[in-house]
Order: C-alpha cells, then structure tokens, then sequence
C-alpha cells in the first residue's frame, strides 16, 4: 500500500531586490517553432552550422511541428528540434520562465517553492530541493515521487511549467513550478 504525503509549501522570494538585469522582450509569431528557427537563423554563432545544417533539420521538422496541436504537443517538437543543435546551455523557456531566470540573475526578488521536478518514465520525482526552502521545510526530500500538485496530476497542473534542461543534452526533463508571493501548494 502507498502513504500519501500532503504537504502545504508557500512561495517565498529568497534573492535580494536588485534592478533588473536584461529586458526580456515579447513578440507575437506565428508558430514556436517557427520563432526558435527565426532566433536560430539570425543568432547561432557557427555560421557553416547555421547555413549549412540548420537548413536540413528545419525541413526535417517542419512537418511535425505543424501537426502538432496543443502548445505541449508543439514544446516537444521543439524540444527534440533543438537536441541537434551542436550547443550547450540551448532549451526552450515560456516568457515567464525565462523573466524569472533573467531576474534570478540580476537579484530580482522570485518567488518560488524550492524545488524542481524531474521527469523520468512518465513519473515526476523532486529532483532539486533548495535547502532550507519552503519546499524542504515542508518535508519534501529529493527523489520524493510527486502524483498531484494542488490536488491536480502532476503532468496536468498549470504549476508545472515547460522544460528548462538543456535539449543537446541527453538528461530527463527537468521542470520548475510556478507560483506567486505567499501562495500555497
């Protein structure tokens, strides 16, 4: 038989007020993958790669990035259009996401549980687990399996946010969890 462990974790802000560091910058396009192959075409560094080779894996991913449906449907595509680019440190962010890297790094407050999921065969499992976080104080454990967040599967809750591992990388997909100042999980 398997014990359930309800555990109440309030967002905290645990860096220092600073000005923000970069301006992050929103446009509207047509697709994601579209907006990825756009950043890629104007910005990758290796200019052989990005004339030569980026030109084949779009054709080879254009057609999958179409059908996709729903936004997820369209993050994987992406997800594994990116695995082919020659670079670390490369993976797709949601605008929020990536506002609160970009804050972290400039020592904007940001509010957060204090721990990241991995996923791993489908299952969740607490994977980075700030100590002396909420998340820690609450009892949560790295290697915790996660079921439901908010009452909600793991997989199915808004507060799971996209990947943020590095897609080159062959390593599990890790997720941060979306929260405001003093908000209960």
């Amino acid at each position: 038989m398997q014990k359930a462990l309800l555990l109440a974790i309030t967002a905290t802000s645990l860096l220092p007020q600073a000005s923000r560091a970069v301006e992050i910058r929103e446009a509207a396009r047509e697709s994601l993958f579209d907006n990825v192959v756009e950043e890629l075409s104007e910005r990758y560094v290796d200019e052989d790669f990005r004339e030569e080779m980026l030109p084949k894996f779009v054709a080879l991913y254009r057609d999958r990035a179409a059908r996709a449906k729903t936004v997820e449907q369209q993050r994987e595509v992406v997800q594994q259009f990116l695995s082919n680019i020659p670079s670390t440190h490369m993976g797709l962010f949601a605008a929020d996401s990536l506002e609160r890297i970009f804050d972290e790094l400039g020592g904007v407050l940001a509010p957060q549980f204090g721990v990241e999921l991995i996923e791993y065969d489908g299952k969740f499992y607490a994977f980075n687990v700030l100590e002396q976080g909420p998340a820690e104080e609450a009892g949560l454990r790295r290697g915790d399996r996660i079921v439901t967040i908010d009452g909600i599967l793991a997989d199915e809750s808004p507060r799971l946010e996209g990947r943020t591992d590095d897609a080159f990388l062959p390593d599990p997909p890790v997720h941060s969890l979306s929260g405001a100042e003093g908000e209960k999980m």
